[in-house]
């Protein structure tokens, strides 16, 4: 940008631009400065607007908008989620999302993503599971041959009689 008594002597000795160097004269750099003049007082709408962002705002204060726009699209940052919602809505779905990582429930410590639950809870070693001899008790996995080796009432116990 150049005040107007320096642009116009340059261009009146030069005939150029004095960034640049193409062509130029004064009345363009008028020209361009009324249309710029307009350009800068046009309300446009966000471009997230079919997103649902009902902003209308003047080309000097709209990018700075979108920038931060609630409705801007954003990706889920969780491995293996491809959705895309409104970076307003990411946290909420950051709370629901299948793809997120949990800690167990049960305390063993291990992590996986939501939708692997079943299969966690199919394996994991403080998951309550049936005695095998059907004995109508609940004891962690990790418990079980303890279990029915001391403890369960069908549990057949070798006689340690020698000879019997």
């Amino acid at each position: 940008h150049f005040c107007r008594e320096c642009i116009t002597t340059c261009l009146t000795t030069t005939k150029e631009c004095p960034v640049c160097r193409a062509a130029a004269t004064l009345r363009a750099v008028q020209h361009a400065r009324i249309v710029n003049n307009l350009l800068k007082k046009l309300e446009i709408q966000c471009r997230f607007h079919g997103r649902g962002c009902d902003a209308v705002l003047t080309v000097e204060v709209l990018l700075a908008h979108e920038k931060c726009c609630g409705y801007a699209p954003v990706s889920c940052p969780n491995d293996g989620c491809c959705d895309t919602i409104n970076r307003m809505d990411l946290g909420t779905h950051q709370m629901i999302c299948k793809w997120r990582l949990i800690s167990c429930s049960l305390g063993c410590g291990e992590v996986f993503k939501v939708n692997q639950t079943d299969a966690h809870k199919n394996l994991c070693v403080n998951a309550p599971v049936h005695c095998d001899k059907r004995c109508g008790v609940f004891v962690k996995r990790r418990d079980l041959p303890s279990h029915v080796k001391t403890e369960c009432s069908l549990a057949i116990i070798p006689c340690e009689v020698s000879g019997c």
